[in-house]
């Protein structure tokens, strides 16, 4: 066989072998066999392709992103997630998360707080959320004017809100297993004020705020932040806000070194 014809031999045996692993959608050996070793770093709406990449499979988030009451009944669809910087307007609620959802009904947008409901995963794929609260937290999102009763959240458009979703679903897929393999894995945000602190892990630094890394349980207590003429931000010093499904946000107040007056 000529060189010629080996070359193309070759090349039409690669262009016949199956696509990347990645591309096949997870399963539970994906799953079993996954271990965290390093941080992984992702920007706001990669966290699905960088854990797809971890996995070694497509995490696949359906089009059709039903919202479900406690009884089955359809709410709507699930236009994004909102990490909101400050709680519901008009209401002592601390909620700070939520879904949110364009009313069937035409009613406009609607946001339910993360801890009122329940990730529904069906054959390795997210499928929608169900209220798993008697007393769920909802509000209106961007009314077009303040409401006369209730409370309110004003929040981004639905570009945000989208890169919000991917990432929060993706973090919830990898730490809930699906409920075959429950992981200790989880999506942190980390922020300081001021920004810019450099994010260490042990020893190794791996960013600076504000920040996301896909870290192992474990690690979040050898979490610091730092930053020249403040002191630094450890476990004692920092705030943990849980997101619910493995995601969370670590903040820290930078508090500057105080100088030695002589």
């Amino acid at each position: 066989m000529t060189t010629v014809k080996v070359c193309i031999y070759l090349l039409c045996l690669i262009w016949a072998m199956p696509a990347a692993s990645q591309e096949q959608p997870c399963t539970d050996k994906h799953i079993d066999n996954a271990v965290l070793k390093e941080p992984i770093p992702f920007e706001p709406g990669s966290a699905v392709n960088a854990l797809s990449k971890f996995f070694n499979c497509r995490i696949t988030i359906s089009d059709a992103r039903p919202a479900y009451a406690a009884d089955g009944s359809l709410i709507g669809q699930i236009v994004g997630f909102y990490d909101a910087e400050k709680p519901l307007t008009g209401s002592d609620l601390q909620s700070k998360q939520f879904w949110i959802v364009e009313d069937k009904d035409g009613g406009g947008k609607i946001a339910i707080g993360s801890d009122s409901v329940s990730v529904e995963f069906k054959d390795f794929e997210w499928v929608g959320i169900a209220l798993a609260s008697k007393n769920p937290v909802i509000a209106k999102y961007n009314p077009k004017s303040p409401p006369s009763t209730g409370f309110f959240l004003v929040g981004p458009d639905n570009g945000r809100l989208q890169a919000q979703l991917s990432d929060y679903v993706a973090v919830a897929f990898a730490n809930s297993g699906l409920g075959l393999k429950p992981s200790d894995i989880y999506g942190v945000t980390f922020v300081s004020n001021p920004t810019g602190a450099s994010i260490w892990i042990g020893p190794t630094l791996y960013a600076n705020t504000v920040a996301g890394l896909i870290i192992n349980g474990s690690d979040i207590h050898q979490v610091r932040m730092s930053l020249g003429g403040y002191e630094d931000c450890g476990q004692s010093q920092y705030k943990v806000e849980d997101s619910g499904y493995g995601s969370k946000t670590i903040s820290c107040e930078m508090v500057q070194v105080k100088e030695n007056k002589p």
